[in-house]
């Protein structure tokens, strides 16, 4: 009894932790379907656990989380970030049993298509004392 108990268990932490039975991966869908750097791009799809690479655009994206939802519609779950240097184009993942690659392409907007402010220097001026300028500073966008 205590063998079988055993033999099962093993069963099921492969099977829940390691696509151990897995087939080649499948993507079935990601969002959004664009974004700058920076961006997380969830994908949904079948096989998608321990991937070895995930790319974004042509580069190598960094992948936030992968998580096996098997008793789920949904399939599994993998978020990576575009990475900068990123360009539009297709959406990828390599596992040990295959690849796959999303039937659509992200596209990439750049920073400067996003609305982001233009880089401006800060200079401290009317300093009096022994005060020192520059030590620390925070800036926030919000309102």
């Amino acid at each position: 009894m205590t063998k079988k108990i055993l033999v099962l268990l093993i069963f099921s932490v492969s099977v829940f932790n390691g696509n151990a039975f897995a087939g080649s991966p499948k993507i079935n869908s990601f969002s959004p379907s664009s974004g700058s750097a920076g961006t997380l791009v969830m994908v949904i799809g079948k096989n998608l656990g321990r991937p070895e690479s995930v790319t974004i655009g042509g580069v190598n994206a960094l992948v936030v989380s992968a998580t096996s939802v098997l008793l789920s519609n949904y399939g599994d779950t993998l978020v990576a970030m575009v990475m900068p240097g990123s360009s539009t184009g297709d959406v990828s993942i390599t596992i040990s049993k295959g690849a796959a690659k999303a039937g659509g392409t992200f596209k990439v907007i750049s920073t400067s298509d996003a609305g982001a402010m233009p880089e401006r220097k800060l200079v401290g001026t009317g300093a009096v004392g022994h005060v020192r300028q520059g030590g620390g500073i925070a800036l926030s966008a919000g309102e």
